[in-house]
């Protein structure tokens, strides 16, 4: 079972997305795959909250995206060895929803 976590107006980093899609290390990543990425952001809703695209995680500042208006929380991704990722919301309210993929 997959659990989504629904909660208004988060932000991503970039790397987070890359992640999710079980990507290569950021050196290995090519421009028009990046283009592609911002596209396929860009269609689901997801928007630069910025002209830099930069988002804020702590004192640093990434490449990152955006849905709604602020305050953004943050949608941080770790993966494991195994390739499995673990999701976590920080800041914002967040309402665990069961759901069932249609395959």
């Amino acid at each position: 079972m997959l659990v989504l976590i629904y909660t208004p107006n988060p932000r991503i980093a970039a790397d987070s997305v890359w992640d999710l899609l079980g990507s290569r290390s950021a050196e290995h990543r090519r421009p028009d795959q990046n283009n592609r990425i911002g596209v396929a952001m860009r269609q689901l809703g997801w928007k630069r909250a910025n002209k830099a695209g930069s988002i804020a995680i702590g004192s640093q500042h990434v490449s990152g995206y955006v849905i709604g208006e602020k305050p953004w929380p943050l949608v941080r991704v770790e993966m494991d060895d195994n390739g499995r990722a673990f999701v976590e919301v920080v800041g914002g309210k967040q309402d665990p929803a069961p759901f069932e993929p249609p395959f």
